[in-house]
């Protein structure tokens, strides 16, 4: 009786060579993966980069449109201020003009809400990402100024127009003055945050590196780039 022993040496030469066969192929098929999930990357990153740019264009119009509202407010608001004085003997209630009830128009979102909660954060250059965001932060601060603003052109300018329709009573014209004077003050101060954050949108689409603090007189925004070591 024979017996026949397996070849151990040409046998596990068989065996790693096919194992090793395996294996360069799942490594090719696991790099072949990755290679199309950052291209698909890549061209996600490329259309949300493509669509926050378009908003901002978009977005221009509305900063301007703002900016023109506001001091064409400011205008009336010391057209009045100027012919009402201290209530005195100087006042010219006959030159009183209405207040000016521009609207302030919302900047557009759509497209950073869509980066933000799909999942896109991630993959953007972070300059960009710290951009958008701030100018998104600072338009949604802003919003307490701008309601509060309506209230306060609604009352000051309702007085105005009593004394323009002939009521000359002193104690009303006094209020008028103070709800004036607490117009032009919101007004001036949210004026000088609509011209920042116009300024900090061209600067993101510059994709220039921005450092921006809210401060109680506004915006405080330098382009200045980031630290160096």
């Amino acid at each position: 009786m024979h017996i026949h022993l397996p070849k151990p040496l040409h046998g596990w030469r068989e065996f790693i060579g096919e194992v090793g066969i395996i294996v360069i192929g799942v490594l090719i098929a696991l790099a072949a993966e990755q290679a199309i999930e950052a291209l698909h990357h890549r061209s996600q990153v490329h259309d949300a980069i493509a669509a926050l740019h378009a908003e901002s264009n978009e977005n221009r119009s509305a900063f301007d449109a703002n900016v023109v509202g506001l001091q064409r407010s400011q205008a009336s608001v010391e057209t009045d201020l100027a012919a009402l004085d201290d209530c005195g003997n100087a006042s010219r209630p006959d030159r009183l003009v209405p207040v000016v009830q521009s609207v302030w128009l919302v900047p557009s979102d759509h497209a950073w809400i869509g980066v933000r909660d799909g999942a896109l954060l991630p993959l953007l250059p972070a300059e960009l990402r710290d951009s958008y965001f701030k100018v998104n932060t600072f338009k949604d601060l802003m919003m307490p100024g701008i309601n509060a603003i309506y209230t306060e052109r609604a009352v000051a300018g309702a007085r105005v127009e009593a004394m323009r329709r002939g009521l000359r009573d002193p104690g009303l014209c006094r209020d008028a003055v103070v709800q004036l004077l607490n117009l032009q003050m919101q007004q001036d101060f949210n004026l000088k945050d609509t011209l920042a954050l116009r300024s900090f949108n061209e600067d993101a689409l510059r994709g220039e590196h921005l450092d921006a603090v809210a401060r109680p007189v506004g915006l405080d925004i330098s382009t200045a780039g980031p630290p160096k070591d």
